[in-house]
């Protein structure tokens, strides 16, 4: 959820083998590994995604393992911000 102290812009997500655009709201956080989505925008947008062979652990600050369980499937996406894309 948007918090006072939270930086929130809007992008484009644009899959690679369709070309679909998506716009969503994403939360900019400098201590993140990586970029990740939700599984219900995922499934609601059908944007097509692939099951790893060795899931990724996700682990909480304090090292405990995540509740949602590890990444186990990833999706091939565009990312699109102000003619950056990534």
């Amino acid at each position: 959820m948007p918090g006072k102290r939270s930086l929130h812009i809007v992008v484009q997500l644009q899959t690679t083998d369709t070309r679909e655009i998506h716009g969503m709201e994403c939360l900019i956080d400098c201590g993140v590994d990586g970029e990740f989505l939700d599984m219900e925008y995922i499934q609601c947008n059908n944007i097509p995604t692939w099951k790893l062979s060795t899931p990724i652990p996700v682990n909480n600050v304090n090292g405990s393992p995540n509740e949602n369980g590890p990444i186990m499937e990833i999706a091939d996406l565009i990312l699109c911000y102000k003619g950056h894309s990534e």
